[in-house]
């Protein structure tokens, strides 16, 4: 549901051009660092290229990474929704605050399904790995074999 809900605010603040409500779900730490304009700047490109991702509700996310948690509390999830013609990749941090988690930082690109591949889905029985930190810097939409560029 994390993962749902984090897309549709994108999804709404796409369509409408007014990324409040993203904002307004996000930890102290993103509201402090990121303004609803800021925002707008972050998903312009991805904005731009007109989508609309509502199918995102109805097609379960996949994770390439074990979901993990740091000493901070900070939940990491990485992955895709395999949508058709387009997947949408995702990297989301979550800060858990006051018994619920609230979206701390976030990457999302759109790439051709059939871009993802095998090797890049989770093995079923794969061992609890340490991800390398994530930086801070926004960059280019992913290419099909990298990681999506992390926003604070």
């Amino acid at each position: 549901m994390l993962i749902r809900n984090t897309l549709t605010a994108v999804n709404h603040g796409n369509l409408t051009g007014n990324y409040t409500v993203l904002r307004d779900l996000s930890s102290e730490r993103f509201r402090q660092h990121n303004t609803a304009s800021d925002l707008t700047a972050v998903f312009a490109q991805l904005r731009q290229q007109e989508l609309d991702l509502s199918p995102i509700l109805v097609t379960d996310p996949k994770l390439i990474e074990r979901p993990t948690v740091d000493r901070y509390n900070r939940m990491r999830l990485v992955g895709f929704v395999p949508t058709r013609p387009k997947a949408v990749r995702f990297a989301l941090v979550f800060q858990k605050a006051n018994g619920s988690w609230s979206i701390d930082e976030i990457s999302v690109a759109v790439v051709p399904t059939e871009s993802i591949s095998q090797a890049q889905r989770l093995p079923q029985n794969a061992p609890q790995g340490h991800p390398p930190p994530y930086s801070r810097t926004a960059g280019q939409p992913p290419s099909s074999n990298a990681q999506p560029p992390r926003y604070r």
